[in-house]
């Protein structure tokens, strides 16, 4: 199922949206604004750390749009 999203528009070269293969049952659309996810473990397995200005969710989306 695709969905339509503000985040795809903020790419240069995006993919269709939809659900995630990594977490099929995590159905809830949630806009960029709204998501406050920790992802300190997920810069952790990257070796970063928050102090890279990515503590929430939202601020890990926007830097990998280059935003």
């Amino acid at each position: 199922m695709a969905f339509s999203c503000s985040y795809n528009a903020l790419l240069n070269n995006p993919s269709p949206c939809g659900l995630s293969s990594d977490y099929p049952s995590q159905l809830e659309c949630v806009a960029v604004k709204e998501c406050r996810k920790d992802v300190s473990g997920h810069l952790s397995s990257l070796k970063l750390s928050a102090n890279e200005g990515v503590e929430t969710e939202m601020n890990l989306l926007l830097a990998r749009a280059g935003k």
